[in-house]
């Protein structure tokens, strides 16, 4: 039984000289400070230095790692019709990003294909078997910015994408691996995007393709298919898929994903065997190639390694295992809100940009160059800025900036006891580092009520917001090496609301606090675990309803978990659901009309804080005008749509003086 590790690798890891200095030379080429030679020959060290250790990882099948690729979808640039890239997307069921593809010409495939020279540069390195990847047709499309109806798009890419992999087997790909993780659990005719397949397939070497989804199932009318001979499944997120694999006929090969690729967590021998066990009753041994679910690319690289060894050492000693379930893990068993005397009043969402002489300060910090005391009294200083700043703009409710807070889950997940982890790709050339948790949460003091305080200190008689991460989020942005969390994610968002809850009654104990909000960007772009979030983030506000006026602030949003978790969010116990309209054209507020807001107030995203152009008051007049049609002056608060880090100072000021003018305009026709 043969191990593959392929797919993208996380280029960002501070932890190889490699990726370092990769991460140096893409920064300054995007300055225009460096040549694009230096960029690729950087790319294949890089390059080199993966497939170097996978190797002597033990792994059989390998791949060029895409460390030249943001995104899997970055193969559009090789098509002819692909005329740039335009906004960034998240990558669907992940906390990632990508550039869209944007096409207008009819597609072709003239452009030599960055795939051919990655090929080259991976069998310069290794003999092993490579595998070469590109996105399928229909998930290729459903992520492409483009006037033409679905379909065609769809068929557009599968003429091109026949070529390009005719062009991989003939130039040496051992296997050619299409990525379709947006046909997995459609709910819709999967015909419709079939037929592109077939035009896609027509004329390849189907014994050396092997149609890969994650995620979700597969549809079984696809594992009967005669186009397609091998497939790559999701057995960590999916148990759909064992069910399935009944009708997968005899012969074709299955690469089955029972590794975790978004966890750090190394499973046991049971735990791997367990799912074995299940596939086998279905499909020989000798059809089986062990793999992770997905790309390893989100993990940090020791993490990520130390994955692909435990999966290697799981397949050595495999005839000495006795297979059996994994053992079964125990489990645990009024007084008056303030709200504002003005109608339309504005406030912010959290986050100001982060100044450069703070961001110098951190790296002094861990460098042991500066005091983590001095440090912060860069940050107090900056608050104080800040709460004058608002104050000037005449800002009904101002917030701290965070800029005590690097990183909005970092901040709380290392309070609560986690371990700040290596790099990983967010989008682009950006990268983070992900909270680790090892042990149970556990919070051993107060995070964020000395930054409260100074802030409220500051702004006199106006009640300063708190803000904190709510518990889906951080489940979802953190990483897990902990058996009981990943076998109980019901506990581990519950023992994070806990803890949470408890913050929020150390803020009370300063007899300040008026206005809390919960930040939950990660709730609703996902379907996965939507009710145990959603019951976290009510255990994370218990007993504090009647006591603090409460916003629950969301963005992010697919429209489709949107529209699903709606009916369940109004619910929530708090006074206030913020939304990124603005970003959006307003077109959020369709799903206000189809389900309503449970009588709470709205916060409006009227400011756009993806960009640097300066909306006019016309244009947030126009926005409210909208909203008037299902709330009242009173109910609705001028926001921008998300915290405004990323923005500029002068931006970020202009944005707001626009928005207070608006709202001033706004309160004079009332």
């Amino acid at each position: 039984m043969k191990v593959a590790v392929v797919g993208r690798w996380n280029r960002h890891s501070s932890s190889r000289q490699e990726t370092k200095q990769l991460w140096k030379l893409r920064n300054l080429y995007e300055k225009g400070k460096a040549d694009i030679t230096e960029v690729l020959s950087a790319e294949h060290l890089v390059t080199k230095r993966i497939l170097n250790e996978l190797e002597e990882a033990g792994a059989d099948i390998l791949s060029d790692a895409g460390i030249g690729q943001d995104s899997v979808y970055d193969h559009a640039r090789d098509f002819d019709g692909c005329v740039g890239f335009s906004t960034l997307t998240r990558i669907p069921e992940t906390n990632h990003f990508h550039r869209q593809p944007e096409i207008k010409d009819p597609l072709d495939t003239k452009r030599p294909t960055s795939a051919y020279y990655d090929l080259n540069n991976a069998r310069a390195v290794t003999k092993k078997p490579l595998m070469v990847c590109f996105p399928g047709p229909y998930s290729l499309a459903k992520q492409t910015k483009t006037e033409k109806p679905l379909e065609e798009t769809t068929m557009a890419y599968a003429k091109v994408l026949n070529t390009r992999i005719k062009q991989a087997i003939l130039n040496g790909a051992a296997w050619v691996r299409i990525e379709e993780p947006q046909i997995a659990g459609a709910h819709y005719d999967w015909s419709e995007f079939y037929g592109a397949h077939k035009v896609m397939m027509d004329g390849v070497d189907k014994s050396k393709v092997i149609l890969a989804v994650w995620f979700a199932a597969l549809h079984p009318g696809y594992l009967k298919a005669p186009e397609f001979e091998n497939f790559w499944l999701d057995f960590v997120d999916s148990e759909k898929n064992f069910e399935n694999l009944q009708y997968l006929p005899k012969g074709k090969k299955l690469f089955a994903g029972i590794m975790n690729a978004r966890q750090p967590y190394l499973e046991t021998d049971d735990e791997l065997a367990h799912k074995l066990n299940k596939i086998e009753k279905y499909v020989d041994r000798e059809n089986i190639f062990l793999c992770a679910n997905t790309d390893l690319h989100f993990l940090p690289w020791d993490d990520a390694i130390a994955k692909v060894k435990r999966l290697v050492e799981f397949r050595d000693h495999l005839e000495d295992i006795t297979f059996a379930a994994p053992a079964k893990v125990a489990t645990r068993e009024t007084s008056k809100i303030w709200r504002p005397k003005l109608i339309f009043p504005t406030s912010t969402v959290g986050s100001f940009p982060q100044p450069e002489d703070l961001r110098k300060a951190r790296a002094k910090v861990r460098k042991v160059e500066m005091y983590p005391e001095d440090c912060e009294e860069i940050a107090i200083e900056h608050t104080r800025r800040w709460i004058e700043i608002q104050d000037k703009l005449d800002i009904t409710v101002p917030v701290d900036g965070e800029f005590r807070r690097e990183d909005m889950a970092v901040y709380f997940g290392v309070g609560f006891g986690g371990k700040l982890g290596d790099f990983v790709p967010s989008y682009e050339n950006r990268r983070y580092r992900p909270v680790i948790y090892q042990d149970r949460v556990f919070r051993s003091h107060d995070i964020t009520v000395s930054e409260f305080c100074c802030a409220q200190a500051r702004a006199g008689n106006r009640p300063v917001k708190a803000t904190i991460t709510g518990p889906a989020t951080l489940a979802d942005w953190g990483l897990l090496k902990n058996a009981y969390y990943l076998q109980n994610p019901h506990e581990f968002r519950m023992d994070l609301a806990r803890e949470l809850n408890h913050e929020i009654g150390d803020l009370m104990k300063t007899g300040l606090l008026k206005i809390l909000q919960v930040d939950e960007p990660a709730l609703t772009t996902k379907k996965k675990n939507l009710d145990i979030d959603l019951e976290a983030i009510a255990e994370t506000v218990r007993g504090y309803e009647d006591k603090v006026y409460l916003i629950l602030h969301i963005c992010y949003s697919t429209m489709e978990a949107l529209e699903q978790a709606w009916p369940k969010i109004i619910k929530l116990p708090f006074h206030q659901i913020h939304m990124e309209t603005a970003n959006r054209n307003y077109e959020l507020l369709e799903i206000v009309e189809r389900h309503g807001f449970g009588g709470k107030d709205i916060g409006l995203g009227v400011l756009d804080v993806h960009t640097d152009r300066i909306e006019t008051v016309e244009e947030i007049l126009k926005g409210v005008e909208r909203a008037r049609k299902y709330f009242t002056p009173e109910q609705i608060w001028l926001t921008p749509d998300c915290g405004l880090k990323e923005r500029s100072e002068e931006v970020s000021k202009a944005k707001l003086k626009v928005m207070a003018d608006a709202a001033k305009i706004l309160r004079g026709k009332e």
